[in-house]
This record gives C-alpha cells, structure tokens and sequence, in this order.
C-alpha cells in the first residue's frame, strides 16, 4: 500500500470516529432535554378534566327558587327549618314538571301512605300522565318559582301557611318564549315533630289540582282513598285523551285547508287594539274597570275589556242573555246603558252571547278550530260537562313549516302570559273566534 494511500484510510477513520462521536453527543443533549421539567415554549399537556374550551356537562341545580318575599301585612317569622321543608317541596314538585317523570312526594308527608299524602300524588300524577299524552314536548327547562308569604296560622305543633306562587317556565317545545304564571295561592300545614317538619295536607288552587279536590270528598279508610283516587285519576285521563283526540282531528282539517271559520260582519275587530290592552293589563288591573278578583274570578271580566278595546261595542239590545255590557258592577238586566250583563262578567253567558246574538253587537264563530286562532280571540276551558275559566288568545306557535301547533294565552285570576293551551291540564278546550260587530 503507498503512503498516500495509507494518509487517506487514516483520514477516512477519523472522519469516522468524529461522525461516531458527534451522533452520540447529539443523542444525550436531546436527551437531556427532553427529560428537563417546564421548558420555555414546551407548556405541559392539560388534565383530562381541565381542557379548555370543553365545556362541563351541565349541572342539575340544587333549587329552582327565584326569591322569597311577604306580603305587606306579613309580618311572622317562619322557622328555617320550615321554610327548608317548604322550598325542598317546591323543588320537588318543579322537578316533576322539568322532567315529567313522577316523584314520590310522600315521604314529605307526615304518614306517607295517609288520605293526603295520596290526593297529593295523585294530583302530581295527573299532571305528569297528562303531559305525557301531548305530541309537544311539554318538559320545562330551567323553571324557577317565587314564593310570596299571605298568612300563617299556629294550632299548638300544627303551622298552617298560606303563600302565592309565582312561575318562570319555558316549554321545551316553546323553549325560546317564557310562560310566566302570576299569584297561584297554595295552602299547606305542618307539623313540628321534635326539631323536623311534615306536610299534614296541601291545597293548590291550579288546574290540576282542583280537578282532585273538586271532585274527592276527604275521610276515606287508605284502602277506600287508593280506589277513589286511582279511579278519578283513570277518568280525567281518559276524558283528557277522548278531547285530545278532538283537538288531534282538527289540527289535521287545520293541516288540510278545512274548517275555517267564516262569517260576514258589518265592521271588522282590531285585533292590534286587542292585543296591546291585553298585555298593558295582564298583571295590572284597569282602575276604570271593576276588578272581580275576589268576588269570583276577574278572567272573563278581563277578556270582556280586551274586546271593548278592540272596538266591540257594549250591547243593551234584547233579553238578559243577548245583552254585554258593562256600565257598572251592580247586575242589570234592563235595556239601558246601566249596571252590567251577566255575559260580561261569567264564562258561560258570554258563550251563550257569542253563540245566539245576532243584529247588532258582538259578531263570532263559537267552537271555532283552533288552530285558526289570532290575537283577541277567546278561549274557555274546563273539565266534567263544563267551562269554568276563560282565556284570550295572544298569539300562536308554529312549526318549521310555519304551521300553528300550539296557541299562546293570557288570562286573569290566576294571570297566566303567554301560556300554551296545551299547557293546561283542563280537558274542554274552545275558541270563540271574534269576526267584527254588527249596526
């Protein structure tokens, strides 16, 4: 082998060596850092629970309650403890209506299998069966509820509380629109036991409610109670689903062009007036007009004012049920612009008003489809043969398709804003659809 041949196999091992040494200095610097904590520029993954911008599932909350206030001439103290009782029943009975799934409130009562304890859930069950049966979706999403003290007795451990409820609700299927339900008056006693309290027995004065007090006479054996309240349950369900059935076949006429109303009127309604009197007045009353309130309801008294401001004229033509007006609370049957009708103030006279009138005054379509209904109509509702309450139309809910599927309603005593009809337990559901007046 030459020399040079020699210097160059010499000069290829080093370069060898130097490559060799350089790739494993290389190695133990990467090494080294990436074994080195909190690195500039390196920030360390997150926690599995902590990634930002994922959202935590929602909560359930731990109470539905909005606030706690008295009325004016309220001036008790009521224990903590009760009024813990008290909120957690309030929650329960919310809870129920979120999630139309039956809770078992019984174990609030002082005997959970006692006569009361029964026509509770046996009213919370109505409801929760009812609700079920409608193609909407009538689940609440994030209700909340005021509680306003009126009065409170004391009977040695027994306290009994009179407080109005007030309501935030937003139907799922209605979910954007809040429904708000104003002054539903609730009755419940207590019973101290030791340092805790139990329900000794409930009253509500709402749709569902009165449907089971109305209809139960109280001091049955619990064997007698469980039959006569399972049986009117089972009967208002029934009675419930034979008219929804109804209302079903007269939204698919609705669907297909059928059935709308029609009349001719000599002057038109203004239906604009209506509807701006009907919620400048829904929590207020008018001081020009006399509230009913207390002396029986102010519900058609109400509707009656919303249909003057839509341009409906007081009639004092005919017989006493072919007569609306109202020119003061005193009853007055004559034909003069004095006193008031019947009509006026009651749910069914002004039906029989609406359906018989004819010539001048009010011009109508009585048992209208519903699902023509617009803002200043009227709606009455009830259960058994009759219709107790009376409703105005303040406007519709539609589907994507921009087809009515649900309407919307204001009433007095108790004052409900945009309401859902299919919102009330009430099985008789009617539309009377105001047209005009007649010269």
């Amino acid at each position: 082998m030459t020399k040079q041949r020699k210097r160059k196999v010499k000069k290829d091992r080093i370069l060898f060596v130097l490559i060799v040494l350089i790739l494993i200095i290389g190695y133990f610097l990467i090494k080294g850092k990436s074994s080195t904590p909190n690195v500039p520029n390196t920030p360390n993954p997150p926690e599995e629970n902590n990634i930002p911008n994922t959202p935590k599932d929602p909560e359930e909350p731990t109470t539905y309650l909005n606030k706690i206030s008295k009325e004016s001439n309220f001036t008790k103290t009521v224990d903590s403890k009760l009024e813990e009782v008290l909120i957690n029943y309030m929650d329960l009975y919310f809870k129920t209506m979120s999630t139309l799934e039956e809770i078992d409130m019984t174990s609030l009562f002082k005997e959970k299998d006692s006569e009361e304890a029964m026509l509770h859930q046996t009213a919370i069950s109505l409801l929760v069966n009812v609700r079920k049966l409608e193609k909407n979706d009538m689940r609440i999403h994030n209700p909340k509820y005021d509680i306003i003290y009126k009065k409170m007795t004391t009977d040695g451990n027994k306290i009994t509380i009179t407080f109005l409820e007030n309501d935030y609700l937003h139907f799922e299927f209605m979910k954007n629109i809040e429904s708000k339900v104003y002054n539903i008056e609730n009755t419940i006693t207590f019973e101290k036991i030791e340092e805790d309290y139990k329900i000794i027995s409930v009253r509500k004065i709402q749709d569902f409610y009165v449907m089971i007090t109305n209809k139960y006479t109280t001091g049955n054996t619990k064997e007698i109670a469980k039959q006569k309240l399972d049986t009117l349950k089972k009967n208002h369900i029934e009675d419930y689903q034979k008219q929804l059935d109804i209302l079903n076949t007269k939204r698919q006429n609705y669907l297909e062009g059928k059935d709308k109303p029609t009349k001719t009127c000599d002057h038109g309604y203004d239906r604009e007036k209506a509807l701006t009197y009907a919620n400048k007045y829904i929590t207020t009353r008018n001081p020009d007009w006399y509230a009913y309130d207390l002396v029986g309801g102010n519900c058609q008294n109400y509707a009656s004012q919303i249909l003057y401001a839509g341009g409906i004229p007081m009639d004092t033509v005919g017989s006493t049920e072919l007569q609306w007006k109202h020119y003061s609370s005193t009853l007055d049957v004559s034909n003069n612009a004095s006193g008031r009708s019947n009509s006026w103030t009651t749910v069914s006279f002004f039906y029989n008003y609406a359906k018989n009138n004819t010539g001048f005054g009010l011009c109508s379509v009585v048992d209208a489809n519903p699902f023509y209904g617009e803002a200043g109509d009227v709606g009455q509702v009830g259960y058994g043969n009759g219709y107790s309450h009376t409703v105005i139309v303040v406007g519709s809910i539609k589907d994507e398709n921009g087809k009515v599927v649900d309407l919307l309603l204001n009433s007095n005593t108790v004052t409900l804003e945009n309401y859902p009809l299919s919102g009330y337990i009430y099985p008789n559901k009617r539309i009377i659809k105001v047209m005009g007046w007649n010269d």
